[in-house]
């Protein structure tokens, strides 16, 4: 009742009393519940998709990137510099060479973590658009559900789904 919830996950609510009821609910992943807001239609708002939480995710993959790029292109410019001595008939200990290409093949491999984290997100949200909000029981009038676009539910209905189709977010009876 009246909270304010934020997950990159799906929120979901259940038994026969489970009800999102007031508040603000941001799941990147959708909503399932038996019951949405209540007969005083007091304002529920469901912000579905690719919410804030989810461009901030995104902002924060950007920068650890750009991060990791950073500190990649010093560590192969160092590498070049070592292979530079080494034709210039420079001894340089084979450690240092390990350690150096050892580092080199780690700051790769959280690259392609990172590459792979960032795909999840991104196909995580267009798999759930298929079903976002899916309510069991009653949905009330004044509930809003934002998934791209603001729908708010003019009377009350039951045992529907909310999807995004045509550019709109449409009804479909379970």
């Amino acid at each position: 009742m009246n909270s304010n919830i934020n997950t990159l996950g799906r929120v979901i609510v259940s038994g026969r009393k489970g009800v999102l009821l007031g508040g603000r609910i941001c799941a990147v992943r959708g909503v399932d519940a038996n019951n949405l807001g209540n007969s005083s239609h007091l304002r529920t708002l469901l912000e579905i998709g690719r919410t804030e939480l989810y461009e901030k995710e995104q902002a924060d993959y950007a920068v650890r990137r750009e991060r990791l790029l950073g500190e990649l292109s010093a560590l192969e410019k160092g590498w070049d510099r070592v292979l530079q001595m080494i034709s210039a008939e420079v001894e340089v200990p084979k450690e240092t060479l390990r350690k150096i290409h050892a580092t080199i093949e780690a700051k790769n491999h959280e690259l392609a973590g990172l590459d792979a984290e960032v795909s999840k997100l991104i196909n995580m949200t267009e798999h759930t658009m298929n079903a976002p909000v899916c309510i069991r029981g009653r949905a009330y009038e004044g509930s809003v559900i934002i998934n791209t676009f603001k729908y708010m539910l003019s009377s009350e209905v039951k045992r529907v789904i909310f999807k995004l189709r045509d550019k709109k977010v449409a009804m479909v009876t379970l």
